[in-house]
C-alpha cells in the first residue's frame, strides 16, 4: 500500500469503505487473502480510549474519520467500525460505504459469536440493545445495505460489495471520461 494522505487532502475516493458489525469478520478477512483489493482493519479499539483503555477519547469520532480519510485514494478496503456517530460522519464527509450487520433474528448467533472470542463485554452491551443497534443500522442514510443471514461473515459477501462498487464507478468513468471508455468495457467484455 502506498503511504496515506493527510486528512485535509481533496482526494477522489478509490478505497471501498465497509462499516461491519462485530463478529462480521473484519479481522478474519484482513488476514486471509481473496480475489478482490487488500483489506485494511481500522479497528475503532485503538482510537476509542486514551492510555490503557481509559478515559474515552473525547475525540474518537473525528480521529476515526481522519485516520480513514487518509486512505481513501488508496485501491483497498477500508473495514471500521458500526458506530453510530461514525457512520454519520462519513455520510456527512461524503465518504461512500457500505453497511453490514446481521438480520434482526441473528442475536443468538451474534451473541455466540462474541462470547468465543471471549467478549463478553460487548456481548452483554448486544444482549441489552440488539434492537436499538440493528434498527440504527437498517435506519441509516447514506449508504449501501447488506444485512447478514444466518452463518454469513462479510468474506460471504465482499466480492458482491467490491462488484456494486465497481461497477457504479465505472458509469461515473464512463459518463465523465466520454464514450471510447464504454467501448473498452465493451470490448473487453468480448475477450473475454
Amino acid at each position: 500500500m502506498s503511504s496515506p494522505a493527510s486528512p485535509d487532502q481533496k482526494i477522489t475516493q478509490k478505497a471501498i469503505i465497509i462499516s461491519a458489525f462485530p463478529c462480521a469478520g473484519k479481522s478474519w478477512l484482513q488476514h486471509h487473502s481473496h480475489t478482490g483489493y487488500p483489506v485494511l482493519d481500522l479497528d475503532s479499539s485503538r482510537i476509542s480510549f486514551l492510555g490503557d483503555g481509559k478515559p474515552r477519547n473525547p475525540q474518537f469520532k473525528e480521529n476515526y474519520l481522519d485516520e480513514i480519510q487518509k486512505f481513501i485514494g488508496q485501491r483497498t478496503v477500508i473495514l471500521v467500525s458500526t458506530h453510530e456517530e461514525l457512520r454519520n460522519g462519513l455520510k456527512d464527509r461524503g465518504l461512500k460505504y457500505s453497511l453490514v450487520f446481521p438480520e434482526r433474528g441473528l442475536k443468538n448467533q451474534w451473541l455466540t459469536r462474541l462470547k468465543k472470542r471471549g467478549d463478553y463485554g460487548l456481548a452483554d452491551l448486544l444482549q441489552e440493545d440488539w434492537d436499538k443497534f440493528i434498527t440504527g443500522c437498517m435506519n441509516q442514510k447514506g449508504c449501501e445495505i447488506h444485512p447478514l443471514g444466518s452463518g454469513q461473515y462479510l468474506s460471504t459477501i465482499i466480492e458482491d460489495i467490491e462488484r456494486q462498487y465497481w461497477t457504479k464507478l465505472d458509469r461515473f468513468l464512463i459518463k465523465s471520461k466520454g464514450r471510447w471508455l464504454l467501448c473498452l468495457r465493451i470490448l473487453k467484455r468480448k475477450m473475454s
